[in-house]
């Protein structure tokens, strides 16, 4: 009976193995949920937005915002000379004193009026403090100090500034992009849990809390704002952490997979518990559970670096490259929020105008969902090290061109005194054409340096391959230059292996020399590999072509357009794929190295038609010496020995 039951649990797990996924319902019903979910937040963003198109909104609306945090529905102001400048500028008649006694640590609370228009309904009235609301409306405040409080009624003397409606803009184009990027990870990856799980931290992220609104839309926005609050985020963007890479290495994923059921829980129940007591009144303190928030959100931060940080070093090819740009990606949006968390609020004191830190902040908000889509569904990675390479060196391009375009124009202006606008016009058009002269040596003067300095590794390889392609122009043997080449090019793709193949009188291609084990001995002149090295006159990989080959990728050798040959590379050992500027360093020298083959095979064949030339010519003077001696042999024969019938005797004479 257990024979009979591990056989048919044994033929039971072989066919859901075997099981194609599209028959899984779950994995549609994964996609069209998170779809939904994602088009519902991504409508209530357009909703908001939509709020702000009436007919001059800025110019009618105001916003409180005093410095300070929710607590029990009520707001702790943090900074008392903040007051009057962030939208409250003036109280009613005769009491306009009373705005400047509001001191740190008070607490204020909006008092709702009977009859006023627009009020808050259902979401907490604090939320008055961040909406945006009619100039014309008075807001009534309650300031608590200690066992004290008085009553303020007070107004919004200017617009909202420009400052509090560029946050406002961008955050809901970012929310929005959230939404985008969210659907699209689950519509191509549903069936990857990991992939899955950063989706829908993505669609939760683009969960936007009010503030242009109306009631009864504000409150509904609110409620789904609160159901899927970015609590969800972080400890969903770990469960992706830890489970993208296959294995683990040291240990850290497996670990954190263990604890993230109860940490997940713990995280949940932890962040809606701190939002209700922002919101309404609750037995514990709000500043306590702050502490704990931002302690616990620390280490959301810190585990999914560890982990991806763990996998980088766990895995190989295309996933460790995925993997190094989640890390990228984490690393520079993460190291934003110890900065909100511990620097920001002591910043604000000394630095009330918010434009530069509201659109930095905007830039690498974007940076997130635009990096893990990229990462996530790309087909064929950016080597992380070559951006961040492209990215020092055309910085440092820019950096240099701006300093020295804005330098000699102070300059020139402080030496010629030029006046008027038409002459400092001229002034700027020769300076920028004198810079776009030396452009090009300064990239590569650049490029050079922060190769030499940053990436010296590549910068050794690259200089030995092109040292090795400027020596093989001046070796006069084609078995050693096939020989060095092939040393050349393993020695630069740290061995992968390699092979030569060059068209031989019928049109196929035999291997010459080769490095690996898995080369042909031969490719057939009509292989897909050949044909798209044809049409495409530069590399094909041969993965993209459909051809049978296991290698990476080939580069020809083109002589008078036709393909005379080929190098055919294996993929590296550690399995990442060749950056692009290895790719055109190879390329460049396969070609150079095929056309001094090509020279060579050249001049050993006119060297070979000479040596021809000059053995036929030797075969026939040794033909004529040979006639020449011939025929005197047959001329000395006739004098010695005449013709018998010429002298014959007459037996009929007369």
């Amino acid at each position: 009976m257990a024979t009979d039951h591990a056989h048919s649990d044994r033929d039971m797990r072989d066919s859901v193995k075997t099981t194609p996924r599209s028959q899984f319902p779950s994995l549609t019903l994964w996609r069209l949920a998170l779809l939904a979910l994602a088009i519902v937040l991504g409508l209530t963003n357009l909703i908001e937005l939509a709020a702000s198109f009436r007919p001059d909104y800025w110019d009618r609306v105001g916003q409180v915002q005093f410095s300070g945090q929710p607590e029990h529905g009520k707001l702790r102001v943090l900074s008392s000379n903040q007051v009057g400048n962030r939208g409250i500028l003036g109280a009613a008649r005769g009491r306009a004193a009373e705005l400047s006694t509001i001191e740190t640590g008070d607490l204020v609370s909006v008092v709702p009026v009977a009859g006023a228009p627009g009020p808050v309904k259902f979401a907490p009235s604090v939320l008055e403090f961040f909406r945006f609301r009619d100039r014309l409306e008075p807001i009534t405040l309650r300031v608590e100090h200690g066992a004290q409080s008085q009553i303020i009624v007070a107004g919004h003397g200017a617009p909202a500034p420009l400052a509090n409606q560029l946050a406002y803009y961008s955050q809901v184009g970012i929310d929005l992009i959230f939404a985008i990027v969210g659907g699209l990870l689950a519509w191509r990856r549903p069936e990857d849990k990991a992939v899955r799980a950063l989706a829908i931290a993505m669609i939760c992220w683009s969960s936007n809390i009010p503030s242009a609104s109306d009631s009864p839309v504000f409150d509904v926005l609110f409620l789904i704002n609160q159901l899927t609050a970015r609590v969800w985020v972080e400890i969903l963007l770990v469960y992706w952490a830890i489970h993208l890479s296959p294995t683990s290495r040291w240990g850290i994923s497996s670990h954190l997979k263990r604890l993230w059921p109860l940490w997940a829980t713990l995280t949940i129940a932890l962040g809606f518990t701190y939002r209700y007591a922002m919101y309404y009144a609750f037995p514990l303190r709000v500043d306590t559970l702050r502490t704990v928030v931002d302690y616990n959100q620390t280490i959301l931060f810190i585990a999914p670096l560890l982990a991806l940080t763990e996998g980088m070093f766990s895995t190989q090819g295309e996933t460790r490259t995925r993997i190094r740009w989640g890390l990228f990606v984490f690393g520079l949006y993460f190291s934003i929020f110890p900065y909100r968390i511990y620097i920001q609020p002591r910043l604000d004191l000394y630095w009330p105008n918010e434009l530069f830190q509201i659109t930095v902040d905007s830039l690498l908000q974007l940076v997130l969902p635009v990096g893990l889509l990229y990462a996530t569904l790309r087909h064929r990675l950016l080597d992380l090290s070559f951006a961040i390479n492209r990215g020092l060196v055309y910085g440092m391009i820019s950096a240099i061109v701006l300093a020295t375009f804005f330098g000699l124009e102070k300059l020139s202006e402080s030496v010629l005194q030029f006046q008027g606008r038409e002459q400092n016009a001229l002034l700027a058009g020769c300076i920028a054409f004198g810079i776009f002269l030396f452009f090009h040596k300064v990239r590569d003067w650049v490029e050079r340096n922060v190769e030499r300095f940053f990436f010296s590794a590549w910068h050794r390889k690259e200089s030995a391959l092109r040292e090795y392609v400027r020596s093989a122009a001046h070796i006069s043997k084609v078995d050693a230059l096939i020989a060095s080449c092939i040393t050349a090019l393993d020695r630069f793709n740290d061995y992968a292996g390699c092979a030569i193949y060059r068209r031989d009188w019928a049109g196929n291609y035999p291997c010459l020399r080769s490095s690996m084990s898995a080369a042909p001995a031969e490719i057939d002149g009509d292989d897909p590999l050949v044909l798209a090295m044809r049409v495409a006159r530069g590399v094909v990989r041969c993965a993209d072509v459909g051809s049978s080959l296991s290698q990476e990728m080939a580069f020809p050798v083109l002589y008078r357009g036709e393909v005379d040959g080929f190098m055919l590379l294996n993929r590296k050992a550690s399995q990442e794929a060749y950056r692009p500027d290895e790719i055109e360093l190879l390329g460049f020298s396969i070609q150079q190295i095929g056309l001094d083959l090509t020279a060579l095979e050249r001049e050993q064949y006119k060297q070979r038609a000479s040596e021809l030339e000059a053995l036929a010519s030797t075969a026939r003077s040794s033909a004529e010496e040979m006639r020449g001696l011939l025929q005197l042999a047959l001329g000395r024969q006739g004098i010695v020995s005449p013709n018998p019938a010429l002298t014959a005797p007459d037996g009929d004479g007369p």
